[in-house]
């Protein structure tokens, strides 16, 4: 009994020293900070950042899941790291963060109908905040319907428009998204080898890759505790059972997405146990993927990493290599260096292959990551 007294009260004494905490970052970000409370009594903080080179980048985020919950930190900053443009008739690849950058554009009330446009410090509306429906969070003899927070911002590369937006829900799901619209570029049409049809007399709009990086740093209720694990699911000899395979991963490290193993990833923190049944809180990491790209760029042959978090390390590829920092993920990696503060960096391609529909105007298309929330509360956080 005592010890489960000291154990509460050590508990209670580490939440307290994360709310001040917490508390003072957001008052440091401020006007740069967003609060919204959802119906269900979730509550999301967070600040953000114009970056001349990787957009929009989240700092501080922080989820109180219920009303009454725990109010936790989940990552200390979150952003773009990378978008690789590689095209199919091997023209020159484009590296749109580290090279010219994604800064973002101003936006008017018609690219936010609903939503509150964000400033920025010089008076700039760069970002939209909308909190909307999500249809179903619940379907049984009753129903509970769900809303989002979704923030976005966008920045234009040539003929190309990207939409970095994040979506957080209220059962605490966070949702990164890189959204790829604008122009077909005819100064890099192709043939019908590696091209599509599109327009009479015939062009053929060349095939590319978009690859998407991500660079989350996880911070489950502080930054010292997160463990990185690997989950696998595979079937014995007889097929009808599948076996889980949990990896702590303690060192640096590389992976790559495995439809057949049922494969993905969680960072958990090896202190903070729900209220309940004393489940370490954790977080899952699902890269949605359409497509593969494993193209001349090395780092491409990978779909995560994992680094501990070093200033210097902050794009996926041509990272400014002053200071003996490495210039891409791959050389990011030392195998034998502990993680005691987990980077991760998320992967995802989609490979477009141009429709009639897409001239002259792209059609919106999106790629992203699942970020879930994993025995952060005992119960389903829309119980009563």
């Amino acid at each position: 009994m005592r010890t489960t007294s000291l154990v509460k009260v050590m508990a209670f004494a580490a939440t307290t020293l994360l709310t001040l905490a917490n508390g003072a970052a957001r008052a440091a970000c401020a006007p740069n900070s967003i609060d919204v409370s959802m119906t269900n009594g979730a509550r999301w903080e967070l600040c953000w950042v114009a970056d001349p080179k990787k957009g929009l980048v989240l700092n501080q985020i922080t989820l109180t899941p219920t009303s009454g919950g725990p109010r936790t930190l989940i990552l200390e900053q979150a952003s773009l790291a990378q978008v690789l443009v590689a095209y199919d008739n091997g023209m020159s690849n484009q590296y749109h963060v580290s090279d010219a950058g994604l800064p973002l554009t101003p936006l008017s009330t018609t690219d936010c109908p609903g939503g509150t446009l964000l400033a920025d410090g010089s008076g700039n509306p760069l970002l939209c905040r909308m909190k909307v429906p999500r249809g179903y969070a619940w379907r049984g003899t009753g129903q509970i319907q769900g809303e989002s927070l979704i923030i976005f911002g966008v920045s234009a590369a040539g003929g190309d428009t990207y939409i970095q937006q994040w979506i957080f829900d209220d059962a605490g799901t966070i949702h990164p998204m890189l959204g790829v619209s604008g122009q077909l570029d005819p100064s890099r049409d192709s043939t019908a080898d590696t091209g599509w049809p599109i327009s009479a007399p015939v062009r053929y709009a060349t095939n590319r890759f978009h690859t998407a990086y991500w660079r989350l740093d996880f911070s489950l209720g502080g930054p010292t505790n997160d463990l990185f694990q690997q989950l696998n699911y595979t079937a014995d000899n007889t097929g009808y059972v599948i076996n889980q395979t949990i990896t702590d991963i303690t060192s640096e490290g590389k992976f790559t997405i495995s439809p057949e193993a049922k494969r993905f990833w969680v960072v958990k923190d090896k202190v903070i146990s729900n209220a309940s049944n004393g489940q370490k809180i954790s977080f899952q990491i699902v890269p949605e993927h359409t497509s593969v790209h494993r193209g001349s760029d090395a780092f491409t042959g990978f779909d995560i990493y994992v680094t501990q978090n070093k200033a210097c390390e902050q794009f996926a590829s041509y990272n400014p290599t002053g200071g003996g920092c490495g210039a891409d993920l791959t050389q990011f990696i030392t195998p034998a260096e502990a993680l005691s503060d987990p980077v991760i960096w998320v992967g995802t391609t989609w490979h477009q292959v141009p429709r009639a529909e897409d001239e002259s105007d792209v059609q919106t298309h999106w790629q992203g990551v699942i970020l879930a929330p994993r025995d952060l509360t005992a119960t389903s956080p829309f119980n009563n």
